[in-house]
């Protein structure tokens, strides 16, 4: 790297230099002033007035009143267009230079289009001899000349290329696509957080309906076992009373009594014991349920004789209810009619 801008004892900055700093201010090639357009003296004149161009970088102007160039002249029943360039040399010596010349075109027939005339499209940067930069057409048709037509664009003053106005707009609109983009951002956050409510949502229900199928799982167990209980209870009461009717026995005495099932969430199978007193001498009793509170699984019972006239009975169930539940129990005292005389 090498200071341009700056003193160093030696003359150090080049052409080069100031070409590279105005590539950097003006975008492409084109006028940057023109006092009037070139025009026509006659069919073999063209008068340029004082301009100043920017090429490739390098700087050059017409100065003075203005300065006439010629072209030869048109030929009848013929076409044919002539282009003014500006034309960069390098001489082997290293000297550089910049002229207008007019480079005539290929006459065709009156009948075809004519071209622009073939130019020289060096880059001056890369140290090339010749370089033209095109800036006006004539137009021949016949010994008939017109225009010149402008090639070259005029470029605006830099006064007007980074004014307030564009500056501020600018940045109006960079914070505008800030804006843009963080919104943009939010919202595809808040779809995310959506989508994990609803997933955390769905979880939900998925736990509760599977909790829901264990219940009711668990309740038609239990209404199974129920039945169970109820048909063991109902063979039971048809064997006493076929043995009541085939043994001439007797009831000696129906009695109530209620077994309490306390409350668990667990639904664990609990035993609970009743006493009740029957006759003396009654051999067998029969218990019976009745009004077996939702939540209940009945599960059958035990009896055994504590003495001559009480009997314990152990209940079998499961209470899935917090509370303590009730059932109903109908005890059947059975005899044989001697035993009770």
């Amino acid at each position: 790297m090498k200071i341009i801008t700056g003193k160093t004892g030696k003359p150090h900055v080049t052409s080069a230099d100031d070409r590279a700093l105005h590539r950097a201010e003006w975008d492409g090639d084109g006028f940057l002033s023109v006092s009037q357009p070139p025009v026509l003296v006659n069919s073999t004149t063209l008068r340029v007035y004082p301009c100043d161009i920017m090429f490739q970088g390098c700087h050059a102007r017409v100065t003075g009143t203005y300065e006439d160039l010629t072209f030869p002249s048109g030929e009848t029943g013929k076409k044919r267009i002539d282009m003014l360039v500006a034309r960069y040399t390098l001489s082997e010596e290293g000297l550089e230079d910049m002229s207008l010349l007019i480079l005539t075109g290929q006459s065709v027939e009156s009948s075809q289009e004519p071209q622009l005339p073939v130019y020289e499209t060096g880059i001056i940067a890369n140290n090339v001899s010749v370089a033209d930069m095109p800036l006006y057409k004539i137009i021949h048709d016949g010994i008939n000349a017109s225009g010149p037509v402008a090639i070259a664009s005029t470029f605006p003053p830099l006064s007007n290329k980074y004014t307030k106005e564009e500056s501020d707009s600018t940045t109006k609109n960079i914070i505008q696509e800030i804006s843009k983009v963080e919104k943009t951002a939010a919202k595809a956050q808040s779809i995310a957080n959506d989508a994990a409510s609803m997933a955390e949502e769905a979880i939900g229900r998925a736990e509760e309906a599977q909790r829901t199928a264990d219940t009711a799982s668990s309740k038609a167990d239990n209404a199974q076992n129920t039945a169970d209980a109820a048909k063991t209870d109902a063979a039971n009461a048809q064997s006493y009373a076929e043995k009541i009717a085939t043994k001439s026995l007797v009831i000696s005495d129906i009695v109530g009594a209620t077994a309490t099932i306390p409350g668990t969430d667990a639904g664990t199978t609990l035993q609970y014991a009743v006493d009740v007193e029957l006759p003396m001498n009654t051999g067998r009793i029969l218990v019976i349920p009745k009004n077996i509170p939702s939540g209940v699984t009945y599960m059958g019972y035990e009896a055994s004789s504590i003495n001559q006239t009480i009997y314990s009975i152990t209940v079998k169930a499961k209470n899935t209810n917090k509370a303590d539940s009730n059932i109903s129990l109908v005890v059947v005292g059975v005899a044989r009619p001697k035993n009770l005389i």
